[in-house]
């Protein structure tokens, strides 16, 4: 870009198409947003916003529509895209949120002209955007020049009435006195050899270094000869006083504060000797110059804070908990810090909130949590997440005949399986625990464990975690087959729970039909035949063994 001093510069164009408010503008979390004229409202959503949240439009039908983004979902004047609503001047549209892309609780402010007064906007971005504090350079402003074809951007309008307007006075020789609201500038006879003129207006709050604030809204101060050119020296120190009893000094080293001119050819700020009257809490510096002047102050605290995660809850494996639990969000600022002042978070991405007590969570499944911690100053603790997992469902066995390995064997059945183990606990018996990452636990024993091509098992009991034993009385699970050249001619299969066979299967390689014989609730033998051989499947669930195959 070039400056308008003819300077080239590789500085990019930041395309912010209007104001952020924020922590020092005294915006928090959930703040109302206020509409700022009579108007028609629209609603755009946060999926369909690019990336500026939830957005409220407001027509004004003047040629004007002001725009309010990052709005929280709650508490919007309309929630339904297409449909108007009538708002009042100074009626409640939103709260601010965290919508869209966002580090922190702001709203974004844009004011537009309809270009083209075509009664629709949406066709005036960006040469309808109109700087709401106007334009007050000396010079024309480069945004209306800033043209595509016959389309440039709009002229721009102090659309605020309650911003204070420039003081302007003639300043003989003998010198004189200008009073702004705040500003006492006091110039001595001999300050300059003709007679002058004098504007001074507020400007933006500035910032310096990383470390230094304004306290107060920043000054310029221009002096002008008979011949309309602009006086660069005095021959006298001029006297600059600055009341800063409205200031809000928090976080700020208040024997720091000076006021600072900006130097236009190093554009940096530098400091000017200051006194300061902390009683009456008045600033006095002297120059010999006049440019942009602001009263600053050195942040105590530049550190953000940091948000411990409590997770209380019976836990398994990292990130793994078997019960309900609850989250503790606890924000803390470094030692000396000026305080936390909110804590936000947000579950499964979905909306952002202010914590304020403990996250209680019940039901199983997945969850991640981001959250960030912001002190009193508007430092903004970096995003982060935890995730963790609610498994509250014990794991079961599966149950059936391994034909490689010529026995019946006992497999792990959970969404999270951790471990399984299996152990010899005396002769043709064996105990298996099954395991999740969650820590659930299902302890099988078994006996009457026989292998090869008569083998059987016996379920004796079950136990689900610490609860006490299943017992599942006189059962027996048995599986006989005949095997030639290599290929299985006969298998049989038998799920027997006291006297009653509940299954039976017998498959024959001479037909490939396996007959299968269940016995239904009512005690009858039901047959049927199913093609191939089919394996019998028994599967425990809470303390009863069930079969499929």
């Amino acid at each position: 870009m070039t400056y308008v001093g003819g300077e080239d510069k590789t500085d990019a164009y930041r395309s912010h198409s209007g104001y952020d408010y924020a922590r020092r503008n005294g915006i928090r979390f959930h703040t109302p947003v206020l509409a700022a004229a009579t108007g028609s409202a629209i609603f755009i959503h946060k999926a369909n916003s690019k990336g500026a949240g939830n957005i409220i439009k407001i027509d004004h039908k003047n040629g004007y529509q002001t725009w309010y983004e990052h709005l929280d979902d709650n508490d919007l004047i309309v929630k339904t895209e297409g449909t108007e609503v009538l708002v009042q001047k100074g009626q409640q549209v939103g709260k601010v949120g965290m919508t869209g892309n966002t580090n922190g609780p702001h709203i974004h402010f844009s004011v537009f002209k309809d270009g083209n007064n075509n009664g629709t906007f949406t066709d005036d971005y960006p040469y309808g955007l109109v700087d709401p504090l106007g334009w007050d350079g000396d010079y024309t402003d480069p945004w209306t020049e800033y043209a595509n074809g016959n389309t440039h951007g709009a002229t721009s309008y102090n659309l605020f009435t309650a911003r204070l307007k420039p003081v302007i006075q003639s300043v003989p020789t003998s010198g004189a006195t200008l009073y702004m609201d705040k500003v006492q500038v006091d110039v001595p006879g001999g300050a300059s050899p003709v007679f002058v003129t004098i504007s001074s207006k507020y400007g933006p709050f500035e910032s310096s270094q990383g470390n230094l604030e304004s306290i107060m809204p920043s000054i310029f101060l221009t002096a002008l000869d008979n011949l309309n050119n602009k006086i660069t020296q005095f021959f006298q120190k001029i006297k600059i006083s600055y009341d800063y009893s409205d200031a809000e000094l928090y976080g700020i080293e208040e024997d720091s504060i000076r006021l600072n001119h900006y130097n236009e050819k190093s554009k940096a700020w530098e400091p000017l000797p200051t006194t300061l009257d902390k009683t009456n809490k008045i600033a006095v510096a002297y120059t010999s110059h006049f440019s942009q002047f602001a009263l600053m102050g050195e942040i105590t605290d530049k550190i953000s804070p940091t948000t411990e995660v409590v997770i209380d809850g019976d836990k398994g494996e990292q990130g793994w908990y078997k019960s309900s639990l609850s989250v503790t969000l606890l924000g803390k600022d470094n030692e000396g810090g000026v305080g936390v002042s909110e804590t936000l978070y947000t579950t499964n991405g979905e909306d952002w909130l202010e914590y304020t007590k403990a996250l209680n969570f019940e039901e199983e499944g997945e969850y991640v949590i981001t959250y960030k911690s912001i002190d009193n100053l508007y430092n903004v603790e970096n995003q982060k997440t935890v995730t963790f997992h609610i498994d509250k469902t014990v794991p079961e066995a599966i149950i059936k005949y391994d034909l490689g390995r010529q026995e019946i064997v006992i497999v792990g059945k959970d969404a999270s399986l951790a471990f399984f183990t299996e152990k010899n606990t005396g002769k043709n018996k064996q105990e298996i625990i099954i395991s999740d990452k969650a820590g659930n636990t299902a302890n099988f024993s078994v006996k009457d464990k026989e292998k090869g091509k008569n083998a059987r098992i016996t379920i004796d009991s079950m136990q689900y975690n610490d609860n006490s034993p299943i017992y599942l009385g006189d059962n027996k699970f048995s599986v006989q087959y005949v095997v030639s050249a290599s290929a299985v001619k006969a298998f049989n299969q038998t799920w027997q729970v006291g006297e009653e066979v509940k299954v039976k299967t017998k498959y024959s390689s001479d037909n490939n039909i396996t007959e299968i014989s269940t016995l239904d609730s009512n005690g009858i033998i039901q047959k049927e035949d199913m093609p191939g051989m089919k394996l019998l499947l028994l599967q425990t669930e809470n303390g009863t063994v069930n079969y499929s195959y």
